[in-house]
């Protein structure tokens, strides 16, 4: 599902696997368990995530963005610095096709009544969740209640 991270799809894969160890164990204990090697085509692999990949590279396009933030849910989060502090960006929605005219990283909107936009290297990403270093987690209108961003500012 589009709204899942790594968070939600961990629960839902734990059940998905008890529900299919059941059924294995089931199918053992019958005799009726058909065996296939694995085929070595199809394995891949991947580098151990470290803390700084969660950094948001504003450059990428904003559905990688998006998705990233998604991924990297929990640990090792995604986040970026605005004036010095670290900023995290717990959810996020991206607008892939929104033509933007300004460097990445740029904050396009900054405002209760349309939230908080970021310019990406193609497209824009709208922060619905984030959180200021020392602070907690809140939607975009509450944080600019309390930590106002200004549009044209540049999150490093």
């Amino acid at each position: 599902m589009p709204e899942d991270n790594i968070q939600t799809l961990t629960e839902k894969l734990r059940l998905l696997g008890a529900e299919a160890l059941l059924k294995s164990l089931e199918l053992l204990e019958t005799g009726n368990a058909a065996f296939a090697p694995q085929d070595e085509g199809q394995v891949s692999w991947t580098k151990k995530i470290k803390k700084e990949d969660g950094r948001i590279r504003w450059e990428e396009a904003a559905f990688v963005v998006q998705n990233k933030i998604r991924a990297f849910a929990g640990w090792p989060g995604s986040f970026s610095f605005y004036r010095g502090k670290r900023l995290l960006v717990i959810r996020a929605q991206a607008r892939p096709n929104e033509a933007i005219q300004t460097s990445p990283g740029t904050i396009l909107k900054a405002s209760a009544a349309e939230g908080i936009w970021v310019a990406t290297g193609q497209g824009a990403l709208g922060v619905e969740i984030l959180q200021i270093e020392g602070r907690k987690a809140m939607n975009a209108t509450d944080f600019l209640k309390g930590f106002p961003l200004k549009a044209g500012s540049i999150l490093e």
